[in-house]
């Protein structure tokens, strides 16, 4: 783990560590304060426990990592239309304004709710969604959004 100066690029800490945990993240910036660093915001990867842990800070999700978790989600070549358009909404997420961003998610929402919510009967009898994948990449997206900016 490291964390950076972002008006610098220079690293200020830096840790080994197996698996990423709030608690390291926390060492970090308990270091930084003492040693006399000012924190003006954090851009993180989107640990969901972080941002809570993190709350008394302007936090925002990297958006370069909000574009790959959408992208494992959906593939880089996904087969339906529906993710290929999430995908291609998704990819534009650092070149428009934000309202264009979420005006263009609602747009697709509106456009693809019923193919989201579409069930289907599974190996164990139960109902289950029968597209995930897109589901999954527009429920991370909404999680996200109020940390994107």
């Amino acid at each position: 783990m490291l964390i950076k100066d972002a008006f610098r690029n220079k690293v200020l800490w830096h840790k080994f560590v197996r698996d990423e945990k709030v608690g390291d993240y926390l060492e970090g910036i308990d270091w930084l304060r003492a040693n006399g660093f000012r924190i003006y915001g954090i851009v993180c990867d989107g640990m969901r426990g972080l941002f809570p842990a993190l709350r008394s800070y302007r936090v925002q999700m990297c958006q370069y990592h909000m574009i790959q978790i959408v992208r494992r989600h959906l593939t880089s070549n996904p087969d339906l239309e529906a993710s290929r358009e999430l995908l291609d909404i998704t990819g534009r997420l650092c070149r428009i304004p934000e309202s264009d961003f979420r005006q263009s998610i609602d747009d697709w929402h509106l456009k693809w709710r019923g193919f989201l919510a579409e069930k289907s009967p599974g190996m164990d009898g139960k109902a289950h969604f029968t597209h995930p994948r897109p589901r999954a990449a527009y429920r991370s997206l909404m999680f996200y959004m109020p940390y994107l900016w």
